[in-house]
This record gives structure tokens, C-alpha cells and sequence, in this order.
């Protein structure tokens, strides 16, 4: 009853219901020690030769000792590769600022500041720059960040076409999409399904 109370449009305050309201946002984690994936390829595979090889018989004292320091490598790049990680916040951009980005951009087009042939490359630069309002690195805090094209360039030149692929697919979500959220994931990723029940 009280809930029908609060919509009614002659009592009901957009305003103030506005006060927290806030643009969609995505999050990426980005990695800038990508390298270490083929040696922990590799290592894995060493591994998993070594135990097929246990399988089949008795190891040997050095065949376990090797085991045991392939084994100690694996984890060890494994906390460099999850230690390098970086998560980008990306945000929804408002209708008129996206059209005041975009009067900027065709006025240095115009002017010859940007090549023609590179103009929507260079808007979809501009795009992802404004789009980014925070980072976390590793387990620490959200902070609030501002960056610029030279520098989303630079993010693509040191960690790869892919991994900014995925920030540039996390923006368009983003701005486009219906905001949604996994409500079920938890009681998913603990055994239990969406009746409370165990999975």
C-alpha cells in the first residue's frame, strides 16, 4: 500500500528519488603481464607429462623434485599474471556531452588537425577516453581516474589489441545496453540454486 503511495504522480518527488542516480558503468580486468601465459603453457604441460608418466609407474626421487619445482614455478607466475591485473571502470556518457565530444572532433577535422581518413578511428579513441572514470589495481580500492587518447593508445601498444578490445566492448555495453545484473550468481557459484536449495 505504501509502495503504491510513493508512485503516485502527485505525491511522488523525482528529485529526490534522482539524489543517488548514476550513469551504467562496466568493469574489465586488464593484465599487463599477458607474457607469462605461454610459459605457464608450457610448464603445464611439463606437469601433466610428468604425472601421465607417475600413472604408468613408480616415479622416481628426481622425476618428483622436478615435478615439485615445475610445480613451484607454475604458482609463482601465476601471481605475477594475477598481481598484474588492473580493472578499468568504463562509463555510459550522456547524450549531450556525446554530442558536444563529437562538435569538438569535426571541428579539428575541418581544421585539418585530424586526417579525414582517421576521423571516426580517432572519435572512437575519444569515446573510450571519456568513457574511463576509475581503476583498481589488484584488491585495492576503486580510484577515480581521467585518461587520455595518448594514453588508451599507449594501453593498447603495451598490453595488446585484445585485452583493449574487451574495454572498447565493455563501453559499448555500457552505453547501449539494458542494465542488468546476475542476481542468481552467488547461490549459483555456491552450490545453491535460485530456490535456496543445494544445486
Amino acid at each position: 500500500m505504501t509502495e503504491n503511495q510513493n508512485l503516485d504522480p502527485e505525491t511522488f518527488d523525482l528529485d529526490d528519488w534522482l539524489i543517488d542516480a548514476a550513469l551504467p558503468e562496466e568493469s574489465v580486468d586488464v593484465y599487463k603481464r599477458a607474457d607469462v601465459i605461454s610459459e605457464l603453457s608450457e610448464l603445464k604441460r611439463r606437469i601433466e607429462e610428468l604425472q601421465d608418466a607417475g600413472n604408468t609407474g613408480e616415479q622416481t626421487a628426481g622425476e618428483k623434485s622436478e615435478r615439485s619445482k615445475l610445480e613451484a614455478r607454475y604458482t609463482d607466475l601465476l601471481n605475477t599474471f594475477g598481481n598484474s591485473r588492473l580493472t578499468v571502470y568504463v562509463s555510459a556518457i550522456p547524450g549531450e556531452h556525446r554530442k558536444s565530444l563529437l562538435d569538438a572532433h569535426n571541428a579539428r577535422v575541418e581544421s585539418g588537425e585530424i586526417p579525414k581518413e582517421q576521423d571516426g578511428l580517432e572519435f572512437g579513441w575519444l569515446i573510450l577516453s571519456e568513457s574511463i572514470v576509475g581503476v583498481k589495481k589488484g584488491d585495492g580500492d576503486r580510484r577515480p581516474v581521467r585518461w587520455t587518447v595518448a594514453q588508451v593508445k599507449k594501453l593498447k601498444e603495451k598490453v595488446g589489441e585484445v585485452q583493449l578490445l574487451e574495454l572498447t566492448k565493455a563501453q559499448r555495453i555500457a552505453q547501449n545496453a539494458i542494465p542488468e545484473v546476475d542476481a542468481d550468481f552467488l547461490l549459483t557459484a555456491s552450490g545453491t540454486n535460485s530456490h535456496g536449495t543445494e544445486a
